[in-house]
């Protein structure tokens, strides 16, 4: 989304002129040579709230985040009611994980402007982040509003409308981002996502082919196009794309969990014991893993370690609260064999 622009009028031309030339430095991503340009503002122009606000932005550029901070109170000091500043103020606070004073800065400059599309933006992301759904659904309706072109805020909206068990409004945002912008990998993959949450198989598949086209080189794309695989019975291709996700990606638990349920549903044990020794030493306290290994122990004959899996899963569940599983004659799955296993979301992009 970028930095927040504000326009700067004075009188003091020299002033003026090292502030122009920073801002051009700072387009083309020359920071250093930015902020001895904004000093040089500032030297002319002390009392300038702008000068402060485009050297903190310079500083937040960087990031140093405590430099930005000095530089945007100073530009609120000069100017209460300055929103832009109280906006990247938001930001730094953001960043420095000060949740509660980066929300008072955002709501301060949206009471200052409140028809800035991108500030809404900001605050849904932190209200996403924290996980209040329906303030964060608010934010991003509400800059949509303002802002009906930007395929970025249909997208996140659209997460957030998945996180809420709506599918059908989400896969509308999705078809939103992706009308507007229609290279947008990641739409391709969440509609896909939901479309495979409706059972829309064809659908979900089609649009993660697509989100593969668009970018080969995400993990996830493949890893949930492994999981449609599964959903239509076909475990060679749901391992071929939970392979390639692990290629992307080897300190992918679920995807070592997925492949070796597969595995084991094909009667390749020892894959399947490979893939699940993987998984526990990526994420050694989750207790399915455990017990999916422990099955595959004893179906080759290793009654020690069965037992031994089983009681590790036992202990995992009784220190989470988790109840213990009944004794079934297959293993269970991250989700009922007969569903596809485990389907993540891709985390939610901050917005800065």
């Amino acid at each position: 989304m970028g930095l927040a622009l504000a326009v700067w009028m004075t009188s003091g031309g020299l002033a003026e002129e090292a502030l122009e030339r920073g801002k051009q430095l700072l387009e083309k991503g020359e920071i250093d040579a930015a902020i001895a340009q904004f000093d040089q503002a500032v030297q002319q122009a002390p009392k300038s709230a702008q000068a402060y606000f485009y050297r903190g932005n310079a500083y937040l550029s960087k990031p140093d985040l405590d430099k930005a901070l000095v530089e945007l109170n100073k530009a609120i000091e000069l100017d209460a009611n300055f929103a832009d500043a109280y906006v990247n103020r938001g930001v730094v606070y953001d960043q420095k994980g000060q949740a509660a004073k980066a929300l008072a800065d955002y709501d301060r400059a949206i009471v200052l402007n409140p028809k800035d599309a991108d500030t809404f933006v900001k605050r849904g992301a932190l209200y996403d982040e924290q996980g209040d759904m329906i303030k964060a659904l608010v934010d991003y309706s509400e800059a949509l509003r303002l802002n009906p072109k930007d395929a970025e805020v249909y997208y996140y909206r659209g997460n957030v409308l998945r996180n809420l068990g709506k599918d059908d409004r989400a896969i509308e945002d999705y078809t939103a981002a992706i009308r507007l912008d229609p290279n947008y990998a990641d739409a391709y993959l969440n509609r896909g996502a939901a479309y495979d949450d409706r059972s829309e198989t064809e659908k979900a598949l089609a649009d993660l082919n697509e989100a593969v086209r668009l970018n080969p080189k995400d993990p996830l794309a493949y890893f949930n196009r492994g999981n449609v695989y599964w959903s239509k019975g076909n475990l060679p291709l749901a391992i071929i794309n939970y392979t390639e996700a692990l290629r992307l990606n080897p300190k992918d638990a679920d995807a070592y969990v997925n492949r070796g349920i597969a595995y084991r549903k094909q009667g390749e044990f020892d894959k399947a014991l490979a893939d699940f020794n993987a998984a526990v030493v990526l994420d050694p306290k989750n207790p399915e893993t455990y017990t999916l290994r422990a099955w595959v122990y004893e179906q080759k004959g290793d009654k020690v370690m069965a037992l031994a899996d089983q009681e590790k899963a036992r202990q995992l569940r009784a220190a989470s609260g988790a109840a213990a599983p009944g004794q079934p004659s297959a293993p269970p799955p991250v989700q009922p064999s007969n569903q596809p296993p485990a389907r993540r979301l891709p985390p939610l992009p901050r917005v800065y």
